[in-house]
């Protein structure tokens, strides 16, 4: 048995003597509390062993909505109001959970009346008794939630300033440098005109790099300037080879973006893609209300290469950090094109 397989048993194996303890304890301390609110006494008989068969009897049905609210109250609401919004969704694992409670009374109900058991239901004892479940699964699920989301907010901290590291660095790396400066020499013996709107070009792209190092998001239309600057550098590089089109850019100048999110993209084609006058290639970038998608055509470099899997770090960052805004980057490969759609972002959605 693999280390895998024997960690998945452990974790199983854990979470049962976990929920069975709850249960167990749980029953006690129900039971205790029902005898003085009902009876004032904690043990209405003679003795504590006259509330055993009541205390095996309640392990079934205590179990039964433990489950039943752990599996309400952990319910995924990811890009909904309900997820987003604490009190609604408190209120709906409410609902949901008395709607399970009426639907087990009744079961029961209608089990005891074919078995010969007792059909009388305590419904101020169950209503109670779930109340309390609830109450405490709902604080278990927010303590826990709360200490994941510090850890992962500590992850995304350490993440993004390694983007942007890395962002920056790409921008300075000396084979970039190198590129550049190789077209501007180019451009000063054959075109001095040409040769200074590359210069400000390329320092457009590195005072854009150092303007937004410090933030999280930036506008989509300082996004699209910054792209249209690097396309028109990678344009000087590749020439006709490299065919950017842009289409209904004006749609969401309001929105917000990721910093960088463009740019990785677009390098990303270039990283993958054989360019050349011979072998084109064609970059799509849409903006619509909602997103941004950005298609290429491929022609891979590497054959053998799924380009699925060419994300790399910037793919994957990207999709974490628009994953804490509720929202979810998709990517397609059809074979023939690559295509990455990144929603945009609204003031109110990043409160």
């Amino acid at each position: 048995m693999n280390k895998t397989a024997l960690g998945k048993i452990r974790k199983s194996l854990k979470v049962t003597v976990t929920v069975i303890s709850v249960v167990l304890v749980y029953d006690f301390f129900y039971l205790m509390m029902f005898n003085i609110l009902h009876f004032d006494n904690f043990y209405p008989g003679d003795t504590w062993r006259n509330d055993i068969p009541l205390f095996i009897n309640n392990l079934v049905p205590i179990s039964v909505l433990l489950i039943c609210n752990l599996l309400i109250v952990s319910a995924k609401w990811k890009g909904t109001v309900i997820g987003r919004r604490l009190s609604l969704k408190i209120t709906t694992d409410a609902v949901i959970s008395f709607i399970v409670l009426y639907l087990v009374n009744i079961t029961y109900v209608f089990v005891a009346e074919h078995t010969g058991l007792n059909p009388k239901v305590e419904w101020p004892g169950t209503i109670l008794c779930n109340t309390l479940l609830l109450m405490g699964v709902e604080i278990f699920y927010y303590v826990k939630r709360s200490k994941a989301a510090v850890i992962q907010s500590e992850k995304n901290k350490r993440e993004a300033m390694q983007y942007r590291y890395d962002a920056l660095k790409s921008q300075v790396n000396p084979h970039f440098l190198f590129n550049s400066l190789s077209i501007l020499y180019s451009l000063i013996t054959i075109d001095q005109t040409k040769a200074s709107k590359f210069t400000l070009m390329l320092s457009d792209i590195y005072r854009y790099v150092m303007r937004i190092r410090d933030k999280s998001l930036v506008p989509l239309s300082d996004e699209m300037e910054f792209i249209h600057t690097y396309i028109e550098i990678l344009k000087v590089r590749f020439g006709e080879a490299f065919q950017v089109e842009t289409v209904n850019e004006s749609s969401a100048e309001e929105g917000l973006l990721i910093p960088y999110s463009l740019q990785l993209l677009v390098e990303n084609v270039t990283k993958h893609n054989i360019i050349t006058k011979d072998e084109p290639v064609k970059v799509t970038i849409a903006v619509s209300a909602t997103a941004v998608t950005i298609s290429n055509t491929l022609n891979p470099k590497d054959k053998t290469q799924n380009t699925d899997s060419v994300s790399g770090f910037g793919l994957k960052y990207l999709a974490g950090q628009y994953g804490m805004y509720g929202r979810q980057m998709d990517v397609n490969n059809n074979g023939k094109t690559f295509t990455v759609k990144i929603p945009i972002l609204w003031k109110e959605q990043t409160i």
